[in-house]
Parts: C-alpha cells; sequence; structure tokens
C-alpha cells in the first residue's frame, strides 16, 4: 500500500484512515469557519478555533459511541473532508452519518458518495448496525442526491427545523437500513 498512511478502509479513488491530531494543524478546524461549505450545515453559527477542534478530537478519540474518519484522496494523498458515525447505539444497533468535505476544490468529484459507500460497508458488515440515520437542509440537493445514491431514503420532513440566511428553513430525516445499502450497491455495480 505505498503512499498510503495509515489506511483503514481502501476505495478505489480515496481511502479513510483515523483522525489524527496532525490533522488539526492543516485547513480542518477552518472548514467549519468557512460559510460556503457550512451554509447547509448546523456548524458555522459560532467560530471554530485550533483549541475547539482539539477538543473535538480528544473527546472523539476516547469515544466508544463515535467514529470518524479522515477522508482521503488517493490521487494526491490530500486529506479533504471527514465523515462518521455518532451517537452509535449499541443496543438498537443504529447510529449518525456526518459529513464534510472542506476542501472545496473536490466538491462534486463523487468522492463523498465513495467515501459514504466504504463507511456504510463498515457499518452493516463489521459493525453489525441496523440502521444509519441522517438530518440534511432540504435545500441540499447535491447533497440529498448522493445519500439517496448511497441508499438513503426520506423517512421525514422536519418543518423550520434551522435558521439559516435570515429564514427557517425545512430539515429532511433520512434513513438506511442494510437492504437499502445492499439495492444502491447492486445499482452502483450495474453503472
Amino acid at each position: 500500500m505505498t503512499g498510503f498512511h495509515h489506511p483503514f478502509l481502501i476505495g478505489k479513488n480515496c481511502y479513510l484512515r483515523g483522525l489524527e491530531e496532525t490533522d488539526l494543524r492543516e485547513n480542518y478546524f477552518q472548514w467549519f469557519n468557512d460559510q460556503e461549505i457550512t451554509r447547509f450545515m448546523r456548524h458555522g453559527s459560532f467560530p471554530n478555533s485550533e483549541i475547539k477542534a482539539k477538543e473535538f478530537f480528544l473527546r472523539i478519540s476516547s469515544s466508544e459511541n463515535d467514529i470518524v474518519l479522515a477522508i482521503i484522496c488517493i490521487e494526491d494523498s490530500k486529506h479533504i473532508g471527514n465523515l462518521g458515525l455518532h451517537n452509535i447505539n449499541w443496543l438498537y444497533r443504529t447510529a449518525e452519518l456526518g459529513i464534510i468535505i472542506g476542501e472545496k476544490e473536490y466538491h462534486g468529484k463523487s468522492l463523498a458518495k465513495e467515501a459514504m459507500r466504504l463507511l456504510l460497508n463498515h457499518a452493516f458488515y463489521r459493525l453489525n448496525l441496523h440502521r444509519v440515520y441522517l438530518i440534511t437542509d432540504s435545500n441540499n440537493k447535491c447533497a440529498i442526491n448522493a445519500f439517496e445514491k448511497s441508499g438513503f431514503i426520506k423517512e421525514g420532513l422536519l418543518r423550520q427545523d434551522c435558521f439559516r440566511n435570515g429564514r427557517y428553513v425545512d430539515s429532511i430525516f433520512m434513513g438506511c437500513l442494510l437492504e437499502d445499502y445492499e439495492k444502491a450497491e447492486i445499482n452502483y455495480n450495474a453503472q
């Protein structure tokens, strides 16, 4: 695995590895200050800092109910974003998916979809989770499309759930079961 740094889950165009303290010295903490990147997220309302990023890193590193992985582009070995499973409930076998592609030049290159497929495969087949869910802004059309292609199904609407840009906006609640993921994989492999 030449050129890979501590790979955990490996795809064709990206790989996932554990978040490392050295990542905090890069652009990582600033992603959450960028109003364009966070325009559809709950982040971005309060400033992020290196100290807050380190606190998050230390909390996640010792958590038994959260997994956060760095998304690394194989082509240039660049840390382009993070994704994770949060609030893992080992009894009910559920988790909440979170994702950010912080490096703007990598938006629209399908790396987020590939990273989600890697993580969902791990969640269902290794962690034995039954359901992965997420909440996203109803205006975040590109992300909703990527989530649906990964197997997520719209399950509900949270009316006027968030206040952004001077108005309340709806959020979409989405979920993915193993069977949903497997159907999405069949469709992906058929292409």
